[in-house]
């Protein structure tokens, strides 16, 4: 078993947290490769480690974006989550399940699998996948994605 690092961005690591997102889509590149089922993923998040007001706990305190109601200008702000090392993640994802197929062959079960909305979860995922990717891996150029289903451990 093998760990390796994945980004997710403030609103979907609210979603891991919650049991709402489940599995994700990536799509695949000439720097993809399939992770094996039983892998596990730690997520990278947007974060800030500040110094710890208790000495005895280790000398710094991480704030995590998605979940932290804190003013990060005082430290310079945010830092963006690929900069995240490893001791810093909070969250690890085991892998139980992978396939390959094109984008826009998700299911509305899928899409809210992804953390959507009951409400319209294939629209929301389009327009939240287009929020994320350009050409040529937007929405309407239906690219292959590797799907991803894990579980929070």
């Amino acid at each position: 078993m093998k760990e390796h690092p994945i980004i997710f961005n403030s609103e979907m690591v609210k979603a891991i947290l919650e049991g709402k997102k489940t599995q994700t889509r990536r799509p695949i590149t000439s720097r993809t490769h399939p992770i094996p089922i039983g892998d596990r993923l730690w997520v990278r998040e947007t974060w800030l480690n500040i110094p710890d007001p208790n000495p005895e706990l280790g000398g710094v305190q991480i704030k995590y974006k998605a979940t932290d109601n804190f003013d990060a200008s005082i430290y310079g702000g945010w830092k963006p989550s690929i900069h995240m090392p490893r001791w810093a993640s909070r969250i690890i994802l085991e892998i139980i399940d992978t396939k390959v197929e094109q984008l826009q062959k998700i299911s509305k079960k899928d899409a809210i699998a992804e953390g959507m909305e009951k409400n319209n979860p294939i629209i929301d995922f389009r327009n939240f996948w287009d929020s994320l990717y350009k050409k040529p891996y937007r929405w309407e150029d239906n690219p292959w994605v590797y799907i991803i289903k894990f579980k929070k451990i």
